[in-house]
């Protein structure tokens, strides 16, 4: 029981006032993350770059308090200072109304379709044949961005990186 503690007790408080941010930065799933990205791992020859993740960066972000730093994006803000225009960098924080890729693939679905069939390069990735399905059966409001964005973006990639 004591030795659990010793494991449970450090995770429990890891930073004094940024605990959840600390342990959503300590999550193994960074690694995993980083690790697939890298060369070695992919096989393919792209260098996959994270800037701010920098340990440094981190570490400062950390030292600072949370308001009034992080509070609607002020340290964002004070930070582009003078390289972007007023009304631009001053404007208030805003929700987008709806994903960006969803409304994009209600707009381009039949084309979207088209390419996922037409790319056989991906065949070895994803059933074209399912998601294609998949695709012209999602109403508007059931797509799914995450999964099916990134098949059709592969897809559009490997079939125009050939012309």
């Amino acid at each position: 029981r004591d030795r659990w503690q010793e494991v449970l007790v450090p995770a429990a408080r890891l930073h004094a006032y940024r605990n959840e941010a600390a342990r959503l930065i300590d999550s193994a799933s960074w690694a995993r993350a980083f690790e697939v990205t890298d060369p070695g791992a992919s096989g393919q020859l792209l260098e996959w770059r994270s800037p701010y993740f920098d340990v440094r960066l981190v570490e400062f972000l950390f030292s600072l308090p949370p308001m009034p730093h992080f509070a609607e994006k002020d340290l964002v803000r004070e930070s582009l200072r003078g390289s972007m225009p007023e009304e631009v960098r001053r404007r208030p924080k805003r929700a987008l109304s709806r994903d960006p890729s969803a409304l994009a693939f209600n707009r381009r679905r039949e084309r979207w379709i088209e390419e996922v069939e037409s790319a056989a390069e991906v065949a070895c990735f994803v059933d074209r044949r399912i998601l294609a399905k998949n695709l012209s059966e999602a109403s508007r409001d059931d797509y799914r961005s995450s999964q099916q964005a990134f098949a059709v973006g592969l897809s559009i990639w490997l079939t125009r990186r050939n012309r």
